[in-house]
């Protein structure tokens, strides 16, 4: 089989992890997420040889069949081939590669999805931002203390300690706010930790497991350049606690964590970086 040289072939692997927790945002506020259906994705690229037109395809299968070798996927594949023109989709990988031939430039994205298993037993929910913030058990409570207000933030972890940890740590940071009128105040613990802005450009990669991110997945790089704690955070749950309800807030996510501490360490460079800290509560 020949390829175009523009031709290129995307796979792209999507499953469910089954120990990720949802994370709640309220969808009118500036940091609007809503987590619990996250996907872990992977991506392999392999573009084909301008040389002999071939190649491509080929490595890109053997890598695919190599990698589902190792995970156990029960739904069924779904070959997406996008062009300019018209977006096709097929079960079959042959087809696929086919419709990829006939058509220069065009994309094909095999996307594999397992349902996600969910776990029995009880959840422990943590309001870090709400009228009342701590950890409880029931939903209908945790509903109750995020109600009528504009901007909310939960989490949800498996155990008691688990939740009682995570919110520890953020209200050591500074982290739990609660909404009164129109304006956040903080909650504060007895002996804050405020990691110094700078520390984000040399901490470890493996220091950023937390108990707030509790094994969540780290797929993104989120920049804190004004916020309640100015630095690097891997998952949404740390943006958005640094952000959410903040005015003037500015934050920027990226994908690999060395282009986030250039960014990081530009920003600091050019006085860019401020920590934006809401009153105490009285």
């Amino acid at each position: 089989m020949e390829l175009d040289s523009d031709s290129s072939l995307e796979i792209t692997l999507l499953y469910s992890d089954s120990d990720a927790e949802d994370t709640f945002y309220n969808a009118s506020s500036t940091f609007a997420m809503d987590s619990t259906d996250d996907k872990t994705t992977e991506a392999v690229r392999q573009k084909a040889d301008p040389a002999t037109g071939a190649g491509g395809i080929s490595n890109c299968a053997d890598e695919l069949t190599d990698h589902l070798s190792h995970i156990h996927i029960r739904d069924r594949t779904q070959y997406v081939i996008q062009s300019s023109s018209q977006t096709l989709t097929t079960p079959n990988w042959s087809e696929a590669t086919d419709i990829l031939h006939d058509q220069p430039g065009s994309r094909v994205h095999a996307t594999l999805k397992r349902k996600r298993r969910h776990r029995k037993g009880p959840k422990f929910y943590v309001v870090f931002l709400g009228r009342t913030m701590g950890v409880c058990e029931e939903w209908s409570v945790c509903e109750s203390w995020m109600s009528g207000i504009p901007h909310m933030l939960h989490k949800s972890y498996m155990t008691h300690a688990a939740a009682v940890s995570a919110y520890a740590y953020a209200l050591s940071r500074g982290w739990v706010q609660r909404w009164q009128g129109h304006s956040l105040t903080s909650l504060q613990a007895a002996r804050m930790v405020m990691p110094k802005p700078e520390d984000a450009l040399t901490r470890p990669a493996q220091a950023y497991q937390t108990p707030l991110n509790n094994r969540q997945a780290m797929e993104a790089w989120h920049v804190i350049y004004k916020g309640i704690c100015p630095g690097i955070y891997p998952t949404y749950i740390e943006a958005g606690l640094n952000i959410l309800g903040i005015t003037n807030a500015v934050h920027e996510v990226f994908e690999s964590l060395q282009v986030a501490r250039d960014k990081f360490k530009y920003a600091l460079d050019k006085g860019q970086v401020k920590a934006l800290l809401p009153p105490p509560v009285a």
